[in-house]
């Protein structure tokens, strides 16, 4: 089966979106060994076309994207893309098994046996997320505790183009999506969200697919770390050559959400860029 990551990045109008995705394909690049192929769903491809994997490119410095795919569903605005296209995912993915990342993620473990393992499965999402001295997260939105709704943490997940069971999630998450004010409504009592969030979407459509995996949708193999919003003005850190991370006193090994608009600064990308074209020059 082919196995891949497909990262999300739906506003590509922005910068920061571009050099985001830019430095988590580099991640995925440097630090997987076997499954490193990269599909980037996005709103308009031709503002990634310069990073396209083509083998007859000579700078392979930006060889880094093996597909770009724009969503194949259109949408009427910016926000639906960022929050109620995910949906979309099982239609544009050319992996039969994925791992789904948005575009501010940055690996540095294998996640080879992840995958193997993960083979066994429909759909995966992490079983909670973790600060940088690796407790785990306690938080529980009040509209899911009270609602008893499944606690979805979504940034990164896996998931499987087999079984019936997988499209219906899909399509449920769709509806919910497009039509999350009502189904909100009918579902949550007291405390409702103002706005949509992936996360509530994703909570209501397992619950109302009624998801024949629920109680084996969660696993500690997609764990990952996501640090209060702007940290890095507020902790210590430092990237190698090597491109580990060490923040305050401990070394990065999960999955690390970026959460901080100020941390993918041309430096960083450099330094990725260099030790990819490394890794690059040795195979």
């Amino acid at each position: 089966m082919s196995k891949g990551f497909l990262i999300y990045a739906p506003n590509s109008k922005r910068k920061s979106t571009i050099d985001d995705a830019i430095l988590t394909a580099l991640s995925i690049k440097i630090s997987q060994s076997k499954y490193n192929n990269i599909a980037l769903l996005t709103d308009n491809k031709t503002k990634f076309t310069p990073f396209y994997y083509d083998k007859n490119k000579k700078d392979k410095e930006y060889q880094i994207f093996d597909k770009i795919i724009e969503f194949p569903f259109s949408s009427k605005s910016v926000t639906e893309l960022q929050i109620g296209n995910i949906w979309q995912v099982i239609h544009a993915t050319p992996f039969e098994e994925t791992i789904f990342c948005n575009n501010d993620m940055i690996f540095f473990r294998d996640l080879y046996s992840e995958f193997e393992y993960m083979s066994y499965f429909n759909l995966l999402f992490p079983k909670n997320t973790m600060s940088f001295n690796l407790d785990h997260s306690k938080y529980i939105a009040k509209h899911i505790e009270e609602c008893k709704l499944p606690n979805i943490w979504c940034d990164i997940f896996y998931f499987k183009k087999t079984g019936k069971s997988i499209y219906e999630f899909f399509n449920m998450l769709e509806i919910v999506s497009k039509n999350w004010r009502e189904i909100y409504y009918d579902v949550m009592k007291s405390y409702r969200p103002e706005t949509q969030d992936v996360h509530t979407n994703m909570s209501v459509a397992m619950r109302l697919s009624c998801y024949d995996l629920l109680c084996d949708v969660y696993t500690n193999k997609l764990n990952y770390t996501k640090p209060d919003l702007g940290w890095s003005e507020q902790y210590n850190y430092f990237l190698d050559n090597t491109c580990d991370l060490k923040i305050e006193n401990y070394t990065m090994q999960s999955p690390l959400k970026v959460n901080d608009k100020t941390f993918c600064t041309e430096e960083i990308l450099n330094t990725y860029k260099t030790m990819y074209e490394i890794k690059n020059g040795s195979n």
